[in-house]
């Protein structure tokens, strides 16, 4: 048997609630962040991979470098860069208890740029995350304090905007403010529903039934297929919101669920707590996301969902079909402008025998406990909390090609919400060099890297996914490309293309003349750029550039090059 190898502490205790001192007070006079018509490319508390969407995003037309105005007067308490989530980003705290955050921006003011270069060539770092003291760098309502663009993880051009409570960190919807800015007279729209047989049959089976709203000539919404149950089932809906004057889908902020004109469940999302936020994969039918890329909302909470989302949630949501009749239930969304849509529909009961449930796994993993399995192959520790449900824990393995077998560890359908500890065998420890080792994650053709340890023939890694592992190396060093090297000197900018395809780049570094030069990293382009800094560069001579790029397994490929100034 295998030993277990736990890591001391796994992942930090998360809390069930907060307690805000967020006013959202619609008489607060904020100004809009763009001087452009606004446009919303998204709202708050979308549906997210692992989160909701904390802000909402305000369309650029399509480009880059439009003003970016600060809401209110403040101080700057916060600037962060990274190459990826928020790129370019910054907080101002005002007077009256919220921050505003302003990310994926191009640059910022010079005032603010003069502060970051500092920072920045002084600890040789492009990503920072700092907290500028006192009112070192105030701001005036109005004031331009960036420019828009489109950097970190977004997918074009446009501001992601926020409003956070400054004590709680908790995020507002910052629709409420600006209701006369932008219009909206369209409602959301149902696209289907799902119900969910737990100790229950819908339609004659234990498979979960998804069903597709139609509307008919009159504009009332339908389900065109019958429905029959017996037992205990859960309904979930997948609806989006829309807006006037864009073609944009957007989340559903408030979801009613009425049975025989009871309110069952009825979920608001006006508030984020970044603890709670990954609970998300909770609130979806998470599943349907992994295999359809579908937002489905369920309108049960499982046991291990710690949302604080749910206004109204009768038995959990759960509902019994125990009598043989029509069960009528109505569906109402409602979005931040009142715009409301309805769905009307019935499930019908009907006795018949419910089958028991056959366990299929290696054991069952309780949502509320410390959950272990180990033999002569594989381990894995889930602590307390990471379930959402009950888990039937399966696992299996076949040969590979490569340093292990591949190990399928339950489902990659089945989320979970804290890392979990596994430990892998390598089949074939042929490698000197140990660190060039790493457990990847498959997915249908993908393989990512995962961080991981190597000691004495095992790898052990903390993984926030379920699904295939195997242990694989990575023995090439990353690829550098000068891009445009003709025309860096009329562009006044050096770039490059670093890529790694096996375990990824780590780091990378950056000189000019042996000194460290400020080179900026775009992750979603795998892009390296250096903008001429005149104050810091010499006229009228050759220039020499070294670029280094290390990847997670340690392999390093460095590229001289030069330029003319």
């Amino acid at each position: 048997m295998m030993m277990m190898r736990f890591a001391p502490v796994l992942c930090a205790l998360i809390s069930v609630g907060f307690t805000a001192n967020a006013q959202q007070s619609t008489e607060i006079d904020y100004l809009l962040p763009v001087k452009i018509t606004p446009y919303l490319s998204g709202n708050f508390g979308e549906l997210r991979p692992n989160h909701f969407h904390s802000g909402i995003d305000f369309k650029t037309q399509g480009i880059v470098g439009h003003d970016i105005l600060a809401i209110e007067e403040g101080r700057v308490a916060r600037i962060a860069i990274s190459p990826r989530g928020y790129g370019k980003a910054l907080y101002i705290e005002h007077p009256n208890g919220h921050t505003s955050v302003y990310a994926h921006l191009l640059n910022f003011s010079a005032e603010i740029d003069k502060y970051v270069k500092e920072y920045q060539y002084g600890h040789e770092t492009f990503a920072l995350d700092i907290y500028p003291e006192g009112n070192i760098l105030p701001v005036k309502k109005g004031q331009v304090i960036a420019k828009s663009g489109n950097t970190g993880s977004s997918g074009g051009p446009h501001l992601h905007f926020e409003i956070r409570d400054t004590k709680s960190e908790v995020t507002l919807d910052p629709l409420i403010y600006y209701k006369k800015q932008i219009k909206d007279n369209v409602a959301p729209k149902f696209t289907s529903i799902n119900i969910y047989p737990f100790e229950g049959v819908v339609n004659g089976n234990t498979d979960k039934v998804t069903s597709a709203v139609s509307v008919n000539d009159k504009g009332v919404n339908f389900i065109k297929t019958p429905i029959t149950a017996w037992g205990k089932i859960g309904l979930g809906v997948k609806a989006y919101d829309f807006m006037t004057s864009t073609s944009n889908k957007y989340g559903v902020k408030d979801v009613k669920l009425y049975l025989d004109d009871k309110l069952i469940t009825h979920i608001v999302t006006d508030t984020i707590s970044f603890e709670l936020t990954r609970y998300i994969n909770s609130y979806l039918d998470y599943a349907d996301y992994v295999s359809k890329r579908s937002y489905v909302m369920r309108m049960y909470r499982q046991p291990g969902n710690k949302l604080n989302i749910y206004k109204t949630l009768a038995n959990d949501g759960i509902i019994d079909i125990n009598e043989e009749k029509p069960y009528k239930f109505r569906f109402v969304l409602t979005d931040d402008f009142n715009n409301k849509r309805t769905l009307n529909f019935t499930i019908n009961g009907k006795s018949q025998d419910i089958p028991d449930k056959t366990q299929m796994g290696n054991d069952l993993f309780r949502y509320d406990l410390n959950n272990y399995f180990e033999d002569d192959r594989f381990s894995i520790y889930m602590p307390k909390g990471t379930l959402y449900e009950d888990l039937d824990f399966s696992c299996s393995a076949v040969p590979s090609s490569y340093y292990s077998d591949i190990h399928s560890v339950s489902n990659r359908t089945v989320p979970i919400h804290r890392p979990s500890h596994i430990e892998i065998p390598l089949k074939n420890d042929t490698l000197a060099d140990k660190s060039k080792y790493y457990l990847a994650n498959i997915y249908r053709e993908n393989k990512s890297f995962i961080a991981s340890e190597y000691d004495d023939g095992m790898m052990y890694a903390q993984i926030r996914t379920l699904g295939d592992y195997v242990v694989m190396a990575d023995n090439t060093a990353p690829t550098i490309t000068a891009i445009g090297k003709e025309n860096w000197s009329n562009k006044k900018r050096v770039s490059f293309k670093i890529l790694d395809k096996e375990s990824g780049i780590k780091s990378y570094k950056g000189t000019i003349d042996d000194k460290f030069a400020l080179f900026e990293y775009d992750a979603k382009t795998n892009t390296l750029f250096y903008d001429f800094d005149t104050t810091r560069l010499v006229r009228n001579k050759q220039h020499k550039v070294v670029i280094t790029v290390i990847d997670n397994c340690g392999n390093t490929r460095v590229l001289d090059s030069s330029f003319f100034l």
